[in-house]
């Protein structure tokens, strides 16, 4: 189950949010759908229209941001303002100072990045993202002092001499 936001383009407060798994939308979005997107009522013809959108969402999933984007500025803070909506208490630390590597639960399991810190760390930070992220057991710490934020490389050796350790 995922969380989708259609924004307008040209007024990026005109959003919908819809709930969307691997086959469909949920029930009650549909119409939603059909009056944000204008799409006129045809009786018998929803859901051919419906399986494309499905289809075409499915393989047009974005797997990156787009820096080019002519709102791009906007639009982050749209996006940093609907992660940091999952997660309060974090929503105003922006500033990366260093990564940990996560412990283990008390029944054993490694504990692994949560999907707030991914998106977050994609968003902000994409270069040091793409240099972990294939480690799901480190977290990027974020803080809200502008004035403790590190660069890539100053992350980078703090966690290889500090072996992933926070001291």
């Amino acid at each position: 189950m995922a969380k989708l936001i259609f924004m307008d383009a040209d007024n990026l407060s005109d959003k919908l949010v819809v709930m969307v798994n691997d086959y469909s939308f949920s029930s009650a979005a549909t119409k939603e759908i059909r009056i944000f997107f204008n799409i006129p009522y045809e009786d018998g013809k929803l859901g051919t229209l419906f399986q494309n959108l499905y289809m075409s969402l499915s393989s047009q999933f974005p797997n990156h941001y787009f820096p080019n984007y002519k709102n791009q500025k906007s639009l982050r803070q749209i996006v940093l303002d609907e992660i940091g909506s999952n997660s309060p208490a974090n929503a105003d630390k922006k500033y990366c100072h260093h990564i940990k590597r996560l412990g283990v639960t008390a029944n054993g399991k490694h504990m692994r990045r949560s999907a707030y810190n991914s998106q977050k760390t994609q968003l902000l930070r994409p270069s040091l993202f793409n240099y972990f992220c294939k480690d799901k057991s480190l977290s990027f710490c974020f803080y809200d002092d502008p004035n403790i934020e590190r660069n890539d490389t100053q992350i980078i050796n703090y966690f290889s001499s500090n072996k992933g350790i926070n001291v």
